[in-house]
């Protein structure tokens, strides 16, 4: 039997009909497209330059912050992360943020001007602890408004650097006696002003050959955090570590100021509240770290020793020329930081 052409049309309609009403309820469900006489929401993208490898645990940390940052944005906002260097050394952050060349960057913040090397001074902060309590008087009444006026930035994460300890080859640095005529491998002036305060001498080594240098005898012991140790797998050709607390230091996120004021008020505060939790976040995983890492090295063979609080003392007092070197140098700024440590020293002695 034959269907005529008259019944099969509305079936035809029908089904056609349906498919219509299955993809308006699809589009409904699913499409990003704006409704009808809005403009769509362009993605604000912030550039984040970071000169530490993925395995870094601070990258990991800025790693963290840049995901949570893009989910609370909801679509409006995301930050995409340069890592290991690509965009340059750390060193040029603090310009590249400040002409917008990037919108934000991680700093070390001894690199970026004079008055921060304060906080690098050897014996300012007794402890962790100490380190810790100071931080967010130092930032608030000195650094944060320095970074607006002088680099047109605004930090929005602060977090400490691991405490540099000593590590010698031939024999445990317990004294200031024992430092005399020993060979120290520093990173920076003033470790180097440090270590010759403490009566040795001082050598800067660059960091693919402090392995060799040590090995070889070349230098007698190096000025180092935990965490560098471990990473260089000195425990081969370096013996004992001596813990003194030796200095600190802070880093910060900073956003180019101009990009920060022209997000929209619930992107500001997403930016802010993120890197509070990320400072407090990487806060934490460095003293962690410190404890962990210590630990470690420790188990690898490596004699520990613990300056005791009557040394450390004497050490302090051998370096107090350069606090007033810094004093002298920088002036107000340098005393304001120095009278917020010490305050975070009596209550961490």
């Amino acid at each position: 039997m034959k269907t005529g052409k008259s019944e099969i049309r509305p079936v035809i309609l029908c089904l056609a009909a349906i498919l219509m009403l299955c993809l308006a309820g699809s589009c409904a469900e699913f499409s990003s497209a704006p409704a009808a006489g809005t403009t769509p929401v362009k993605l604000i993208t912030l550039r984040l330059a970071i000169e530490s490898f993925p395995e870094d645990s601070i990258t990991q940390e800025v790693d963290k912050f840049a995901r949570s940052f893009n989910d609370h944005a909801k679509g409006k906002a995301e930050i995409v992360v340069y890592g290991n260097g690509c965009l340059g050394p750390s060193g040029q952050y603090i310009d590249m943020v400040r002409t917008g060349a990037i919108d934000l960057g991680v700093e070390p913040m001894v690199q970026t001007n004079p008055v921060y090397s304060v906080v690098d001074l050897p014996f300012l902060l007794n402890n962790k602890a100490a380190r810790r309590q100071a931080m967010e008087p130092i930032l608030e009444t000195v650094f944060d408004k320095d970074f607006e006026k002088q680099f047109n930035q605004r930090p929005i994460s602060w977090y400490p650097v691991a405490y540099h300890d000593l590590g010698s080859v031939k024999k445990p640095i317990k004294t200031l006696e024992d430092m005399k005529g020993m060979l120290i491998s520093v990173a920076s002036p003033m470790q180097a002003q440090m270590v010759i305060a403490l009566g040795g001498s001082s050598v800067q080594v660059d960091g693919p050959d402090v392995y060799g240098s040590l090995e070889k005898g070349v230098v007698d012991g190096i000025l180092l955090p935990v965490n560098a140790a471990i990473a260089m797998n000195l425990s081969k050709v370096m013996h004992y570590w001596t813990v003194c607390n030796v200095h600190t230091a802070y880093s910060s996120i900073n956003v180019n100021l101009e990009t920060f004021n022209k997000l929209p008020n619930d992107i500001q505060a997403i930016l802010v509240e993120e890197g509070k939790k990320c400072g407090e976040s990487t806060t934490n995983r460095v003293d962690t770290q410190e404890m962990v890492l210590a630990y470690e090295l420790k188990q690898s063979g490596v004699e520990f020793y613990e300056l005791p609080a009557v040394e450390h003392e004497r050490w302090r007092k051998a370096c107090l020329a350069l606090w007033n070197e810094e004093i002298a140098r920088v002036g107000p700024k340098a005393e304001t930081i120095i009278a917020i440590a010490n305050e975070a020293n009596k209550n961490f002695p």
